[in-house]
């Protein structure tokens, strides 16, 4: 999983029209219903296994993923939650809280938060390791899947958390 891997020029082409919808989505009232399927997109794309909608509508994850490369070193499932709007700090955090439930109770080990806010807001908090707790803006995710892989993304942030970087 080192180093600079890349997906083909028609998976890059998925990506650039979820991020031309992430950016739209942006301008207008976010729907959650419409990040969600950008972000379902993107794990179809790559060709995960994945269950939508674990429990009754917000009052569980939205998705659980399942990846063997990270599996192997973060194990599985990989439980996803999905938020859109006007977002606060607060708001995060009681995200990741309710994460960190989830995570526990379906024994897994990492968790992520897939978020649009609507003023682009970057959001800072003390993050978890046990589980491993890791948000994204969806923009500048899909931005980073134009460059990387989603294995490198999620362990180069893991590393930055654990060594503190």
């Amino acid at each position: 999983m080192a180093g600079s891997v890349t997906y083909n020029d028609d998976i890059k082409g998925v990506f650039r029209s979820l991020l031309a919808q992430a950016k739209a989505l942006r301008q207008g009232p976010a729907s959650h219903t419409e990040l969600e399927y950008i972000i379902e997109e993107i794990f179809r794309t790559l060709r995960f296994k994945y269950v939508q909608q674990l429990q009754a509508r917000d009052h569980g994850v939205d998705f659980a993923v399942w990846n063997d490369q990270l599996g192997r070193l973060l194990g599985n499932p990989i439980i996803v939650e999905v938020k859109a709007g006007a977002l606060t700090l607060a708001k995060i955090e009681h995200f990741t809280h309710q994460l960190m439930v989830y995570a526990e109770k379906s024994d897994s080990s990492l968790a992520l938060l897939f978020y649009l806010d609507p003023k682009r807001t970057k959001f800072e908090w003390n993050f978890n390791l046990k589980p491993l707790i890791l948000a994204f803006d969806v923009e500048d995710f899909l931005n980073s899947l134009l460059q990387d892989s989603f294995e490198n993304i999620i362990l180069f942030q893991r590393n930055r958390i654990v060594h503190n970087k």
